[in-house]
């Protein structure tokens, strides 16, 4: 029985490039074609399934969204008052950048962030024996 409702929605961006996707707004053949469906009904085993497979799907995304947070501050490093500047490493050093990240914990979260993504989809299955849930 279907108890749950899932929804699509966002703003859709480039797989390779994350940058986002403009949708062009003067194509006529989007009249043409069918709109999809943007909410389904969902039970509870396809819906934790559903989640599970969305997470990694955007996994990526949130990588990359994360890492340029954290570039950011090194751009603007020099525009602030910032008493660690100094330990900062150039915005355009790739070495530096890792070495900093890594120092800071941020690649060992990630790496963290990921190792849960897996364990949600080991547990699918434990979870589907589980009818407390």
């Amino acid at each position: 029985m279907s108890t749950r409702r899932g929804v699509l929605d966002g703003d859709d961006y480039d797989r390779d490039t994350f940058e986002a996707v403009v949708k062009d707004e003067e194509s006529d053949d989007d009249d043409d074609e069918e709109e999809l469906p943007t909410s389904f009904d969902l039970g509870r085993f396809c819906q934790a399934r559903v989640r599970c497979y969305h997470n990694f799907v955007h996994w990526e995304w949130q990588l990359f969204e994360s890492i340029h947070a954290e570039i950011e501050v090194l751009r603007t490093a020099a525009l602030r008052r910032d008493p660690a500047k100094q330990d900062r490493p150039a915005a355009d050093d790739p070495d530096g950048i890792m070495a900093w990240l890594d120092r800071r914990g941020i690649v060992e979260q990630e790496w963290h962030r990921l190792e849960g993504l897996m364990e949600d989809a080991r547990g699918l299955e434990f979870r589907k024996g589980n009818e407390d849930e």
